[in-house]
């Protein structure tokens, strides 16, 4: 069992599922490859794209895509989130409840500009932390800024941000340096969960079968289990991940 804390996957809100239609594949597809609970992450706070702040409208999205699961049966559990994109509005975004964290706990998904500030990651990751809240830093493998450096994950995680690995990065989806960036992640233990960052039915999509095979056949079932299960369950339940510790490249 399978626990994917990134999808885009609620119907009509971000560039993901462009309609209910493809919304189900999508958790059938992840349903059949052993998934049993997904976070419908919406892209949030992205600047000139996606508001997507919560309102009675995104909740009633978020319903209808329930009862529409619940109607087709798929053994799969729906669970409310945000991909937040990092900019010096989110405390108080925060603070005035139009951000969704992963159900609803402490944990709050977020992305950074392919080309920020390094800086400014540590500065807003620090005012969260200090806010109470940990960010789980989503796919830091795709940064520049990360590959060319690979220990601001280690200092990111040393301060208490968690980070989230794509499972298209470890397959190759995303070019060879976020593939490489991504194993150093892993190998380093600057990796806390593993998550789909699904985005449709064919080229970024919600099966995570594979990615959870090639992490165990190199790294082992006990670590698989963390990343795909056990530390996705610990986040969601509003408990403290497990780790050994980050290690500096």
């Amino acid at each position: 069992m399978m626990i994917d804390l990134h999808s885009h996957i609620l119907p009509g809100a971000d560039d993901g599922a462009s309609s209910m239609d493809m919304a189900l594949s999508m958790l059938e597809a992840a349903a059949s490859c052993g998934v049993r609970k997904i976070a419908a992450t919406v892209h949030c706070n992205i600047p000139g794209r996606n508001s997507n702040y919560y309102t009675e409208a995104l909740a009633q999205k978020f319903r209808l895509l329930q009862d529409n699961i619940k109607d087709a049966e798929i053994p799969i559990e729906l669970l409310p989130g945000m991909e937040v994109f990092a900019n010096s509005d989110v405390p108080e975004l925060l603070k005035k409840g139009k951000l969704l964290t992963l159900n609803c706990t402490k944990y709050l998904l977020m992305e950074f500009g392919f080309n920020e500030s390094v800086p400014f990651t540590f500065s807003i990751i620090q005012e969260l932390i200090s806010m109470g809240c940990v960010p789980v830093v989503a796919h830091p493998e795709r940064y520049p800024f990360v590959q060319r450096d690979p220990n601001i994950v280690f200092e990111w995680m040393r301060i208490g941000a968690c980070t989230q690995i794509n499972k298209g990065s470890l397959l190759g989806r995303f070019g060879t340096s976020v593939g490489e960036t991504a194993m150093q992640l892993l190998q380093h233990d600057m990796a806390t969960i593993i998550a789909s960052d699904a985005h449709d039915t064919h080229s970024r999509t919600t099966c995570m079968k594979d990615s959870y095979e090639y992490v165990q056949s190199i790294f082992g079932d006990d670590y698989a289990q963390v990343l795909f299960f056990e530390n996705p369950r610990r986040i969601i339940t509003d408990t403290t991940v497990l780790s050994n510790g980050p290690m500096p490249i």
